[in-house]
């Protein structure tokens, strides 16, 4: 059976994370929709934004792979929360292999469409609707089962923390990292120095993590591998560090994608950080409100009840912060921008934010690409023209949302 990734035209509900990125990739307690589709075994493929194509091409050569002949196909929503109920439900959907389709709400979740329909789909452009033209000319059934989609960004963290413990769990129990204390699970040595709480939750290192002494670990945390953990770092329960990224401060219930920089002093706290972003020193967010009440998020426009108590920010990729940068609670962060001073609002995509100052300016593609550049040469990774390209597209994508800086200040 062939897999097809596909995003809707929900996806930017998810801004700043998929601006730059399919939503397939968007971490879950240490686990993408990604993952478990290469995983499967099955032939995998992507249906991405135009712009996205490019990324699609360098960063997953599986979905290049052309499937050979019409053959039952399962359409998954790229949204879906890679949570451990909807993995375990698409697992047993692709084994039965019963023809039919899923909704949340109104949204297409999933949809596994007989070999016949497969040439139907492909000639279609808009893969999405041509899909649901199928569901209905073939009279496919509604199946039983119940998934998750993320509607917004501030769900990626409610789910985050309810299925973090399962996710490490399962590596546990699939993997064959040793236990090399109680409830700690590690390819890398620990030295004497480092304290580790397990009551909570296993912690779980890969290969090559640094763990610096007097670093304290309180799990459940996932250390991808290359990651390293800064002298005097304390790691609260629910943290996920991704590959080559570094930390330290406090951190507690937040996700830091690969390549990321959290290295100094300061609170991370119910957060998520996308790939490339760098924190300076002293740089901290606020997660729980003065009155202790839910925390409301802006979300295109419209004023979002999280249902959340805790809830940080979210942070788009190649974003940076100058040192001691004040982030209000709920904010969404978008890529490629600047930060100074104190964040009291959202942040649109390739600006300079220092409103606390009175100035918000537009931040040149150029400049980004080659602040890019300049990151990836201190890592030893060669810049590439897709990447570029891809830099000035996300740049046009969002060129209406930067209007958002000329509103008066909102506190």
């Amino acid at each position: 059976m062939r897999i097809v990734l596909f995003e809707d035209d929900r996806v930017s509900q998810l801004f700043p994370l998929t601006l730059t990125r399919p939503a397939y990739t968007i971490n879950c307690g240490s686990v993408t929709l990604l993952d478990w589709a290469s995983e499967y075994g099955s032939c995998v493929t992507g249906h991405v934004r135009d712009y996205l194509q490019s990324w699609q091409l360098a960063e997953c050569p599986v979905f290049c792979e052309q499937p050979t002949g019409s053959q039952t196909t399962c359409w998954i929503n790229a949204r879906m929360a890679p949570t451990v109920g909807n993995l375990f439900a698409l697992t047993q959907l692709i084994n039965k292999s019963d023809c039919g389709y899923a909704m949340v709400g109104d949204q297409l979740a999933a949809a596994i469409l007989p070999p016949a329909a497969d040439a139907m789909v492909q000639q279609e452009t808009d893969k999405v609707s041509s899909v649901e033209t199928v569901i209905h000319q073939l009279n496919l059934p509604k199946l039983p089962v119940q998934l998750q989609l993320f509607e917004y960004p501030h769900q990626i963290v409610e789910y985050h923390l309810e299925n973090i413990h399962d996710h490490l769990s399962r590596r546990i129990e699939t993997g064959q990292l040793p236990e090399i204390r109680d409830g700690v699970f590690s390819a890398s040595p620990l030295s004497d120095h480092v304290v580790t709480d397990s009551s909570a939750g296993p912690i779980v290192i890969e290969q090559n993590v640094t763990v610096r002494p007097l670093a304290c670990l309180n799990g459940p945390i996932y250390l991808a591998a290359n990651s390293r953990v800064n002298e005097h770092t304390m790691l609260k329960n629910g943290v996920v560090v991704g590959e080559y990224a570094k930390v330290g401060g406090e951190i507690g219930a937040s996700i830091i994608e690969a390549y990321s920089n959290k290295c100094h002093y300061g609170y991370l706290g119910h957060s998520y950080l996308g790939r490339w972003v760098n924190l300076g020193a002293g740089t901290s967010n606020s997660n729980l409100k003065n009155s202790y009440g839910n925390v409301r998020v802006e979300v295109e426009g419209q004023s979002v009840n999280t249902g959340m108590q805790f809830m940080g920010c979210v942070i788009g990729d190649y974003t940076k912060s100058a040192i001691n940068t004040s982030i209000f609670t709920g904010k969404l962060i978008g890529a490629c921008s600047m930060l100074y001073g104190c964040v009291t609002t959202n942040v649109p995509s390739f600006v300079n934010y220092a409103r606390s100052f009175g100035q918000i300016t537009e931040m040149n593609p150029a400049i980004v690409a080659l602040t890019q550049k300049r990151a990836y040469d201190r890592r030893g990774i060669p810049q590439q023209p897709w990447q570029i390209e891809l830099i000035h597209a996300a740049y046009e994508r969002v060129s209406q949302d930067r209007q958002l800086a000329d509103q008066p200040l909102a506190l």
